[in-house]
This record gives structure tokens, C-alpha cells and sequence, in this order.
């Protein structure tokens, strides 16, 4: 077997510093999202649940890139309040949202983890309680 290996190479393209530049700041207002269920949704209904549903400070427009959503926020205060949710509920599916960050591919962005706020109503007052708050939380792992 030879020693040597076949240096395997592409086109190499030459980028634009200016263009990068340009969508860095776009995306400096975006958020990712995935949908967490088995139904499908199209940006349009999305952008329409926001428009109808949601208290915004300005103008999110939705966008469907493979299997994730880009919300582009005009309002870095609705970019950081939708982190702060991490998460929202669009028709009983769960949407979970994280940040750009740039050079990320979003492939490699882990959307299974985040936090939830469960609330449980009816519970007696004898299980409430940090013990049975335990118990609860492994129910979803």
C-alpha cells in the first residue's frame, strides 16, 4: 500500500468581506428554531400565529431553511425575549428556539435540550415538594 494519499480538493472561492459583513448583521437578529413534533408546518403559518398571537416590539418575519425556522427579529428585544422563552407552543407542538452564533452550521446545533416550565394542576399540597419535583422531571427524560 503506498504511503502517500489522494489530496481530495474543491473549487476554493475567494469571499467577499463586504457580503459576509452584510449578512452578519443580518443574522445578528435572528433566532433558529426547530418544531419538536410530527406534523409539518409551513413558515406561513407560523408568521401568521406570530402576527395574530404574539407582543412583539417589531416586525419578526419567519423563514423555513431545511428542517428549522429563522426568525428574523427588526427588534434585538424580541431576539433576546425569545431566548428568554426558549421555547413556545404553536398548534400543540413544541418549537425550541436557540441563538445564531456565527460560523455555527445549524446541523450541529442540539435542539433536543432545553428548559420547560411544567405545571401541574390538582396536585395536593403533600406532593408539592422539591422530592416530587424530581420525580416529575425524570418522567421526561
Amino acid at each position: 500500500m503506498p504511503d502517500w494519499r489522494p489530496i481530495i480538493t474543491g473549487p476554493v472561492m475567494n469571499v467577499n468581506p463586504d457580503l459576509v459583513g452584510e449578512n452578519i448583521a443580518l443574522w445578528n437578529g435572528m433566532v433558529l428554531g426547530k418544531i419538536i413534533d410530527y406534523r409539518d408546518f409551513s413558515a406561513n403559518s407560523i408568521q401568521d400565529h406570530i402576527n395574530n398571537h404574539w407582543t412583539t416590539r417589531g416586525e419578526i418575519v419567519v423563514y423555513e431553511i431545511d428542517d428549522y425556522y429563522a426568525f428574523h427579529c427588526a427588534s434585538l428585544d424580541d431576539v433576546q425575549e425569545i431566548l428568554r422563552r426558549g421555547v413556545a407552543s404553536f398548534s400543540g407542538a413544541l418549537i425550541v428556539f436557540k441563538r445564531w452564533v456565527r460560523n455555527t452550521i445549524p446541523r450541529s446545533i442540539n435542539f433536543k435540550l432545553t428548559r420547560l416550565w411544567v405545571r401541574i394542576c390538582g396536585l395536593p399540597f403533600e406532593y408539592l415538594s422539591t422530592d416530587y419535583g424530581r420525580v416529575v422531571s425524570r418522567l421526561f427524560d
